[in-house]
């Protein structure tokens, strides 16, 4: 059942003196009535109070004003509303306390208006109630600010925009604390993947090191099992020595000391000259190689480019010729066209000439038969001798075509002949020139001409940004003048304070605003953007004193605060800070790095410029750097790259002279090739002769005609004339469309296979490399002189040793040289035998290294400390093996060398790890909590859209209807002004009247407004229905129609829900169940309720 309001009992309210009673309101539709001023609207203004609205709604100021006052004023005041449900009553007294009763039992307001929020009563948003002047605002309503706030509060997405707000200010917060905690992780990212780096090199040098130890081992083992049999070998032969030497021990014992001591430097010598030997047999045999190769290179490389140049020339020429022959051919075969539609023309012409002709031809072959007879067999006389003339013609153009391109390619041979024989002339000018040294000072130069560029490319580049940020400043300085008459204008931040010399490099790097303009308060501020944009000036910033707090206090460091260092007026001091915030000065980078990378990161900026960042990221201040111009390193760069073009110059000259073979036979090749395509040129110009066809046809033609002037005789002269011009004019274009037949059956040469021929030899060239060998050069001379002074040396003590032997016995010899075996026995057994321990004390340190290098990477290796057998193996397998894992060892020093390996590493990288792991786990949760919030976010807008658009379809749906309804026929519309969010720009309201176009709310007149407005009205009243609705004078700008057909609106909705409407025009009221008037005698207003229905049946029954 629904809320339906019976009467309203009110006292001393208003313009209503003591108590007065509205009964039997009715339930459906109740019309008030009465002149303007007599009180009409205070009936709203009762139920309006007692529903708990504040004075301001009811035209008043304060409650107390809403009693009634006639020079002595009313104590109190109330006004009860008696519904069908219960009663509601509220009291306002002088002293300004009010009260609420609900079947008269106080209460709250609040638990009013929960009361009536029940019973669907729109207490929150009052659309039970139109007040006077109202409709017309409603319309009016802008599409964002207005309309769509205004249906948002119907439809109940409200509540959404609330918790949207509070999300979004959430998620804002997360979002700066995540770039906090992302700048934290970036940092130790950085160190964590610099340190996993390093790491993973020493796991790789480790790892190599592990390998190279156990080839080493296997070396060692099978290096103690030579020795050892070698040290076996040697005891048995020394066994043999001492037998022999005792049955010869008292023989030649002259010379004994000066043979010993000749043998041993000449054992000594001779081991080094060994060395020396096979080191410099090794360099010479690789420098020769190396040597070869680069010889072979070089030939190929100047072969390549000669033939590169030579097919690039080729290929430009004949792809001048190709396209040059497409044009032509082009044009040859539009006139060939042209020509066959003339020709079908003429041939058609012809063969009506012709059968005119064969008329008369028959009477003058009768006549001329013997003749004509004759003049056929010289007609196919003539036709032979053409056709011979034409196949002539056919095969010297072949020929000449194979002349032309002879031509062509003698002319590039002599020209490539011409440029091998000044080449060789050139070779004999540079004999004098040092290859070595031109190559080395080219190197010194390229070298030197790459550091120039790269300092002049930075000088340029220092050079803009300085002056970029100089002409900033200009323009800045110049709109402090459009300022001067603004006063609370102070100025730019760095005009109003100033530092030591020796600080002004920190503060310009450290402080971002020193351009920034100073004013007192916000009011000038916005004066001076006023100034800026009428001005159309350079955009500025502005630090606006009255609205920066306070400088906190600060922790107390041994390191200055750079604020702290700017002499300025005390209360300008509040803007350096706020510039600067808590950024420290400190003298050097070490200094600075101590506090930047502390426990608190601090920002630290040092006198040199360098400033770091809480976030870690360190710059320089090289926007004040002093930028020297760089004019003069590009003279310098200049003249380098001169001195480098002549150096290769010569250096090219040195080469085709050391390449001279190689041009001397390439010129003999070019020439023959020469002599061929002469020989060729001269065997094709014999063939291209001209027989005698010319005397014969034209003998045959004088022949033809003297026939044909005979026979014509008996012919129309007119018709033979038109047909002689037919026939001269066929043979014209036929001969012409031969010629150009033969034209274009001319082919050109394909230059695609120069073109991929030219690509094939680009590659082989790229592929061409020259070794310096320079260096090793100089290294093998070294080596020659080293070797050949120690085989002088050796040489003069084997001459001598040689002589001193032939002066000894042959037994004092043999004994010497038993002596000499068993010392170099005994030296070679100890050698044995102390290598023997060094290379066991080595295989025993090979396998501790191993092991702690194993255990260092946490490998599951397992260090083997027992001896390979190998007593089975022979000493040419032991020899082969040795060499098998020297050339493995030898392998892996050339590719990896024996890197440096920090154990320290692998602990602190541990570390890192760690807080690296604990600051990612931080990072994802925070992100995760953030996704979370967005989702949240997105929840909430997806809610609010859909409700919103659902909503507003179906008050979009009533709307059509009603507008319809009411204007009969016109159309109204409730459009998004973005379709793809509503929220964004808002709703507009779009109306069509009757016979009339779309248009805009605004531009309607003042009676279509007001439909428009009530439209939407009822619509919204149809979404979300209300027990009872209250207006006033809705109806004030309609004509009588418009008013006649909302009134029967309004007394169709008035089925469902109670109308109480003010109305001053008698088709609305009249409609009504019940009307109450409104008048006023001696300052207070009165009443009357009429009942219609019952007066309409008094009237009946009378």
């Amino acid at each position: 059942m629904r809320l339906i309001l019976e009467s309203i009992t009110m006292k001393n309210f208003k313009s209503y003196k003591g108590k007065h009673h509205i009964p039997n309101i009715d339930k459906f539709f109740t019309a008030i009535v009465g002149p303007n001023g007599s009180g009409k609207s205070n009936i709203i203004d009762s139920i309006l109070f007692v529903l708990g609205f504040r004075a301001k709604k009811m035209r008043h100021t304060s409650l107390t004003d809403l009693i009634y006052n006639d020079g002595k004023k009313e104590e109190m005041c109330y006004v009860e509303l008696a519904f069908n449900k219960f009663k509601i009553r509220r009291e306002v007294y002088a002293n300004k306390s009010t009260k609420y009763f609900y079947n008269d039992k106080e209460i709250t307001n609040n638990d009013l208006t929960k009361l009536m929020m029940e019973e669907n009563v729109d207490m929150e948003h009052n659309r039970f109630l139109i007040l006077q002047g109202e409709i017309e605002s409603i319309a009016m309503l802008k599409p964002k600010e207005g309309l769509l706030e205004f249906l948002e509060d119907i439809i109940g997405t409200t509540k959404y925009k609330l918790e949207i707000d509070a999300l979004t200010n959430e998620a804002k917060t997360m979002e700066e604390e995540n770039i906090t905690i992302q700048n934290n992780m970036k940092f130790i990212k950085t160190e964590y993947d610099h340190i996993n780096e390093l790491k993973k090199q020493n796991e790789d040098n480790l790892l190599n090191r592990i390998k190279y130890n156990e080839y080493l081992k296997e070396l060692k083992n099978l290096n103690i099992e030579f020795i050892k049999r070698s040290l076996h070998k040697k005891e048995e032969a020394k066994k043999d020595v001492i037998t022999k030497i005792d049955e010869i021990k008292n023989l030649n014992l002259e010379n004994k000391e000066l043979l010993k001591s000749l043998e041993t430097e000449q054992n000594s010598i001779r081991k080094l000259l060994n060395d020396k030997e096979e080191m410099y047999l090794e360099i010479k045999k690789r420098y020769k190689s190396l040597e070869r190769a680069n010889l072979v290179s070089k030939e190929l490389k100047n072969k390549l480019e000669k033939e590169i140049k030579n097919l690039r020339n080729d290929y430009n020429n004949l792809k001048a010729k190709v396209e040059m022959k497409n044009k032509e051919n082009n044009i040859l075969s539009k006139e060939l066209k042209e020509n066959i539609l003339e020709l079908k023309g003429l041939t058609d012409k012809q063969n009506d000439l012709k059968n005119k002709l064969l008329k008369e031809e028959k009477i003058v072959n009768e006549k001329c038969k013997n003749d004509l007879e004759k003049m056929k067999k010289t007609q196919e006389l003539l036709s032979d001798l053409i056709y011979k003339k034409s196949e002539q013609n056919q095969r010297n153009v072949k020929f000449n075509l194979e002349v032309n391109s002879l031509k062509d390619r003698m002319q590039e041979l002599r020209k490539e002949i011409d440029e091998l024989k000044a080449k060789l002339k050139n070779c004999e000018n540079v004999k004098h020139l040092d290859k070595l040294q031109l190559e080395k000072d080219l190197k010194e130069i390229e070298s030197d001409i790459q550091k120039t560029q790269y300092e002049l490319q930075k000088r340029k580049t220092r050079y803009s940004e300085v002056y970029k940020r100089e002409e900033t400043i200009k323009k800045e300085k110049e709109i402090l003048k459009y300022f001067k008459d603004v006063s609370g204008v102070i100025g730019r931040l760095s005009d109003i304070g100033k530092v030591d010399p020796k600080y002004e490099l920190a503060l310009k790097t450290s402080c971002t605003r020193l351009n920034n303009i100073v004013v007192d308060t916000t009011q000038t501020a916005e004066m001076c953007i006023d100034i800026i944009k009428n001005n159309n000036l350079q955009r500025s910033t502005f630090i606006i004193l009255d609205r920066i707090q306070e400088i906190n206090k600060l922790e107390e460091l041994s390191l200055p605060y750079m604020f702290d260092l700017v002499e300025c007026e005390p209360k300008y001091k509040k803007c350096f800070y706020f510039s600067l915030t808590d950024t420290l000065l400190a003298e050097d980078l070490e200094k600075a790095s101590e506090y930047a990378f502390g426990k608190t990161r601090k920002r630290v900026v040092t006198l040199d410029g360098k400033l770091i960042e809480k976030s870690g990221i360190m710059t320089g201040g090289k926007y004040h750097e002093k930028v020297k111009r760089y004019e003069d390193i590009e003279k310098a760069l200049e003249k380098m790259t001169k001195l480098r073009d002549l150096k290769i110059n010569d250096l090219q000259k040195i080469c085709e002279y050391e390449n001279q073979v190689n041009i001397k036979s390439l010129l003999k090749e070019k020439e023959i090739a020469y002599k061929k395509i002469q020989n060729k040129l001269k065997e094709i110009q014999s063939k291209i002769f001209e027989e005698g066809y010319e005397s014969d046809i034209n003998s045959l033609k004088n022949e033809i005609s003297k026939y044909k002037s005979k026979i014509e005789k008996f012919y129309d002269s007119t018709l033979r004339g038109e047909l002689q011009i037919v026939n001269e004019k066929i043979e014209i274009l036929e001969e012409r469309n031969h010629q150009i037949n033969i034209l274009l059956a001319e082919k050109m040469v394909s230059y695609e296979n120069i073109e991929s021929d030219l690509n094939i030899k680009n590659e082989k060239l790229c592929e061409i490399k020259i070794i310096d060998l320079s260096s090793l050069k100089s290294h093998l001379d070294n080596e020659e002189k080293c070797y050949n002074e120690v085989l002088k040396n050796f040489n003069e003590i084997k001459e001598n040793l040689s002589t001193l032997k032939k002066k000894m016995g042959a037994e004092y010899h043999l004994e010497i040289d038993l002596n000499n075996q068993l010392d170099d026995l005994n030296e070679s057994i100890i050698d044995l035998v102390k290598n023997l321990e060094d290379e066991e004390t080595h295989l025993k340190n090979i396998f501790e290294d191993i092991f702690n290098d194993n255990k260092v990477i946490n490998s599951s290796y397992e260090c083997d400390n027992t001896k390979t057998d190998l007593s089975s193996l022979t000493d040419l397998d032991i020899t082969d093996f040795q060499k098998k894992i020297q050339k493995k060892l030898k392998k892996m020093d050339e590719q990896n060398g024996r890197p440096d390996i920090n154990l320290k590493i692998f602990e602190e990288y541990k570390k890192i790890k760690i807080s690296y792991e604990k600051v990612n786990e931080q990072y994802e949760l925070q992100m995760s909590k953030y996704e979370d919030k967005k989702n949240q976010i997105d929840h909430y807008c997806k809610s609010r859209h859909d409700e919103f658009i659902s909503g507003l379809s179906k008050v979009n749906l009533y709307l059509k209807e009603i507008y319809k309804k009411l204007t009969y026929g016109g159309n109204a519309e409730l459009e998004l002004v973005d379709y793809l969010d509503p929220f964004s720009d808002g709703i507009r309201l779009a109306v069509m009247p009757p016979k009339k176009c779309w248009k805009n709310v605004s531009n309607l007149s003042g009676g279509e407004k007001t439909l428009s407005s009530l439209s939407l009205i009822f619509a919204l009243h149809k979404f979300k229905p209300s027990p009872f609705y209250v207006m006033d004078e809705i109806d004030a700008a309609l004509d009588f129609r418009n008013v006649s057909i909302i009134s029967q609106y309004i007394k169709e909705m008035a089925k469902t829900s109670q109308f109480i409407v003010i109305s001053l025009r008698n088709d609305m009221f009249e409609i009504s169940k019940s009307i109450l008037g409104v008048y006023k005698t001696n300052n207070m207003s009165k009443f009357l309720m009429i009942n219609v229905d019952e007066i309409k049946k008094k009237i009946a029954n009378k």
